[in-house]
């Protein structure tokens, strides 16, 4: 096996791990089911928005 298809797999699962969980935890908070699957593909803006809804402060 070509020794940069192991690595780019191990990040496309990792990736996809947290796409699920993002996913998940997007349903735990009370979104419907369109509105998992887009948080899981986009989990970066989705923890961005989560953070926002929290109340912490924006980071400037």
């Amino acid at each position: 096996m070509d020794p940069v298809v192991v690595p780019l797999m191990l990040v496309a699962v990792f990736v996809v791990t947290l796409g699920v969980l993002t996913g998940v935890g997007q349903r735990r908070r009370g979104g419907g089911v369109g509105l998992c699957v887009l948080a899981a593909v986009c989990f970066p803006l989705a923890w961005a928005g989560w953070y926002v809804q929290d109340r912490h402060d924006a980071v400037a």
